[in-house]
Formats: C-alpha cells, structure tokens, sequence
C-alpha cells in the first residue's frame, strides 16, 4: 500500500483499526493482481470482491447498498474465503455468507459508507451497482434507483397462491327434462338440524 494512502485514511480517522487497514491493504493488493480491470468490462453475473452491489434487506422490505469485503463459504470442514469471482448461480451459493460494509442513505440519491461492518446471505445480492464520488459523498444515478427499486419490489413481493374455486352449495344439472336440487338439511324451530344428511330433490319441467 502506498504512503500516501495510509496517510490519507489515518487523516480522516486517526483511530482507525489495524483490522481495517489490513483490509486496505487486501483491497490493494487484490486490485493489483487484476491488473486494473475496468469495472465496465466485468462480469455481471459475478459477484467481485470491493465492488458495489445491491442487497435486499427483508427486515425493511426495500434493497440497501454495500461494498463487498468477503465471500465465505461455511461448510462442513469449516470456512473458506472465496478470493476470486462467485456466480449468482454458484452451486454453494446457500452456503455462502458475505462481509459487506453498508451505505447509509443520507439524502435523495447521497450515500455515505459505514464502517460497521456486518453479515449477509450471498443470495441476498441481486445487483451490481454504479456509484460515483462527488465532494464528500456517494451518488447513484436517479434511473439507476428506480431500476433497482422496480427489480427489489418484485424479489420481496410475496407468493401469492392460487384459490381453488368453490363450487356452489346448491347445483343443477338438467337431464331429459329434470331437474336434481341438491337440498341441505334444514333446521328446526328449536334450531337443532333433523338430519346431517344432504338430499337430491327432482323437478320435472313442463
């Protein structure tokens, strides 16, 4: 990691965690061994370790942004953190947790890291998004929102299922000029049923 960056991070808090600048330095050096990849080109059916992406947040019902930390896979030889690309559609991807530092949403479309840094499931992802510096916060293009917005509200709309129909108590069914009247048991003036049994009464038509 250069000079200059550590100076600028300790500069804006000198209380800074050792955890946090190893992160720095993670982050660095995983960027170096992409031989500065643009963002434009990747992949976006892959989730990549310090990009930014969209998550949904259930507790809230609405989707939060993040900047990916880790990618870890617990199983039953223990843990393993993932250093390169993971697929959306990872086999593992139920087993998959993932370090994410949030964005706090200040105002409209203005967004601040936190440094509070929490754990998500990987399949709680859905989207990669582009968000750019300006002054001394994050922006994120107003369409770009509103696609991610559409794209959250279906992903956490509820299954509705479908209602069996229910066929009408009384029912008719006509042959060579009858009538059969399905008849449910009546009640008497006591309000006690003479009989739990359902009858058929016939009509003839003239």
């Amino acid at each position: 990691m250069y000079k200059s960056t550590l100076v600028s991070l300790l500069n804006e808090d000198p209380k800074m965690s050792t955890s946090r600048l190893s992160r720095v330095r993670q982050r660095h050096e995983y960027d170096t061994r992409r031989g500065g990849e643009q963002e434009a080109g990747q992949d976006t059916n892959q989730v990549m370790l310090y990009q930014d992406y969209a998550f949904l947040d259930r507790d809230t019902d609405t989707f939060k942004l993040c900047n990916v930390q880790r990618i870890t896979l617990s199983g039953q030889y223990g843990r393993k953190d993932y250093t390169r690309p993971v697929n959306y559609n990872n086999d593992k991807k139920d087993s998959l947790s993932v370090l994410i530092a949030p964005y706090v949403r200040e105002q409209e479309q203005k967004y601040q890291q936190s440094h509070e840094y929490k754990r998500i499931k990987f399949t709680a992802i859905f989207s990669h998004v582009n968000l750019t510096w300006e002054g001394n916060h994050f922006l994120l293009d107003q369409n770009e929102f509103e696609v991610l917005q559409n794209e959250a509200s279906k992903l956490l709309r509820p299954h509705t299922r479908t209602q069996r129909r229910t066929r009408p108590t009384d029912q008719r069914e006509e042959f060579d000029g009858a009538v059969r009247v399905l008849v449910q048991p009546d009640t008497t003036e006591t309000g006690l049923r003479r009989s739990k049994r359902q009858r058929t009464r016939i009509e003839y038509l003239t």
